[in-house]
């Protein structure tokens, strides 16, 4: 039944999800009301006001769900109004997974509730199909005393087929319980994982994430993503050969100067205070430059744009923003909405480009799927889309010569498009740009198979093509050096190779841009900076008359 219209005002905005946005009830705020988003199509209302009806019905215990009292008619559109969870003293009872990082119960006491939390589903068949413990709250039913709600999630992901057999269906839905429920003892495992053993971590001398060393963690991660690793199989079984028999046929015809051509890395963790990388950008006279914003570091986003502006002070820049992701946005679509938001704001006059991850096919870097960038791009191109109509987006930003995950990134069914196709070819491995992978891959032709790539591929809104990192590490300065020393070259190779690249890139005219990593880092850059000391290696020079020529 319809209630009278209420009317909800951004004062009353509570929360907002992939789907939904929550808003306290104007007339009672121990109740929330969950407005669809404009433009969702799963029909998160319609699902669970069903499951909660087929709950009531067969008198199945609501106690360890939030409460749902039907709907309302409101300003915003139909609204399905839940009970706000609260802790006895009347706060505002914390999601499980703040709990777990925060370390805030003992592990005993968090074993208990999960145990607690099983029994209870088990028992009552209960759905809770979008598992995650930022979908449980825990409250404290009194002084010390917990329990963990579920709060979104339950009965399926979409009203369809599969929903109304696992209503009727009690051999169906045992199934999928018993599954979903594995899934969830995998994310205590992890979460465990993640607050004792500090898995992710930075080495500020490579500039890059240490490798994960659990490798329980680590093989737990590759069985819940199986499935996305089977697609990933099949698609380049297809893709990959079909693209390779017609990279040849398909021509480029990007023809750019050098000044548009060639770009560089800056980044905010190297700047010493004395505008050194901005008189070093001028002197180079490069003018497209790509910056690291991680989302890992937001509550300082106004240095990355001080940062970013200063290099426009003495001539006007093309800035490529370049957004790392981090597992905390990765798994929590909210927070990430809310993160991308600030940066598309805060950035608003400065740059209109924007990476969407980077790295996707290290796990180290946090995605442990293709299934998880697209998640994950997808959150950003709908706030694109829906507010940001003039921003582009770049993607998959796939490291290496492992075009399997391009595969997998740039044919499938999902509703995403990228603006520019990014990738991280880096052909350091093979030292010269002119030497072969697999007898016959050359950087002219790894170059010619992501452009057919990109030629045949439904999820690309055009055929340019940025390459927005490679480098070549340099010998004896380890630990700077992100490779072991076998990898290492020269700086006389590392000059001369660098010169190959980009003239094999450009004499290709597929692509766009190519961005060198980075202006300073001691073990691969173009400028060394230990011991605070500025020394601009020979490369540093070469690059610089490259710029000058037209």
């Amino acid at each position: 039944m319809i209630e009278e219209s209420i009317v909800l005002t951004k004062e009353l905005f509570f929360a907002s999800g992939g789907e939904r946005d929550c808003y306290v009830h104007p007339d009672n705020n121990k109740k929330l009301i969950k407005i669809e988003q404009n433009n969702k199509t799963r029909n998160q209302n319609e699902l669970e006001f069903l499951y909660y009806n087929y709950l009531e019905k067969n008198k199945i215990s609501q106690e360890h769900i939030a409460k749902c009292y039907g709907y309302v008619d409101t300003n915003l559109g139909k609204g399905l109004v839940f009970e706000k969870i609260v802790n006895y003293n009347g706060t505002e009872a914390l999601s499980f997974s703040d709990v777990i990082s925060k370390n805030l119960l003992s592990d005993s006491k968090e074993l208990e509730l999960i145990e607690e939390l099983k029994n209870y589903i088990f028992s009552n068949n209960i759905l809770f199909v979008d598992v995650g413990f930022f979908n449980i709250l825990c409250q404290e039913v009194e002084k010390d005393k917990f329990k963990l709600i579920i709060i979104d999630g339950l009965g399926g992901r979409r009203v369809g087929f599969k929903f109304n057999l696992y209503l009727k269906s009690s051999l169906f839905t045992k199934y999928k319980i018993k599954k979903q429920w594995k899934k969830t003892e995998n994310e205590y495992k992890n979460a465990l994982s993640f607050r004792n053993g500090n898995l992710f971590s930075w080495d500020s001398y490579s500039d890059q994430p240490n490798i994960i060393k659990d490798r329980e963690y680590k093989k737990r991660m590759r069985a819940l993503n199986s499935r996305d690793y089977i697609k990933l199989f099949f698609t380049s079984l297809v893709i990959l050969p079909f693209a390779s028999l017609l990279m040849k046929f398909f021509r480029g015809n990007c023809e750019t100067s050098n000044q548009d051509f060639i770009g560089l890395g800056v980044n905010l963790d190297k700047d010493d205070g004395k505008n050194t990388q901005q008189e070093l950008v001028e002197e180079l006279g490069v003018k497209n430059l790509i910056i690291r914003v991680p989302l890992s570091d937001i509550e300082n986003l106004d240095l990355y744009v001080n940062f970013a502006k200063s290099f426009n002070e003495k001539s006007k820049k093309n800035i490529l923003i370049n957004i790392i992701q981090n597992l905390g946005n990765i798994s929590n679509e909210e927070l990430f909405l809310k993160n991308i938001e600030k940066i598309f704001n805060a950035f608003e006059n400065v740059s209109n480009e924007f990476q969407i991850g980077t790295t996707i096919n290290r796990f180290k870097w946090g995605f442990f799927s293709v299934g998880d960038f697209i998640d994950f791009y997808t959150v950003a191109q709908k706030l694109r889309d829906e507010k940001y109509p003039n921003i582009k987006l770049l993607g998959p930003s796939v490291i290496d010569f492992e075009y399997y995950y391009n595969a997998r990134a740039m044919f499938n069914l999902k509703k995403i498009k990228y603006d520019i196709t990014s990738a991280l070819l880096y052909v350091d491995r093979r030292g010269s740009p002119k030497n072969r992978q697999y007898g016959f891959f050359d950087l002219r032709n790894k170059i010619d198979l992501l452009y057919s790539l990109v030629r045949l591929s439904p999820k690309t809104l055009s055929d340019k093509i940025y390459i927005t990192e490679t480098n070549y590490p340099i010998s004896n300065t380890a630990p700077y050096a992100p490779t072991s020393e076998k990898e290492c070259v020269s700086l006389e190779d590392y000059t001369k190779y660098m010169l190959d690249y980009f003239k094999i890139a450009q004499d290709s005219k597929k692509i766009k841009r190519v961005y060198w990593h980075q202006l300073i880092a001691s073990g691969y850059g173009l400028v060394d900076n230990r011991d605070g000391k500025i020394l601009k290696y020979p490369q540093f020079y070469v690059f610089k008359e490259l710029l000058e020529k037209k």
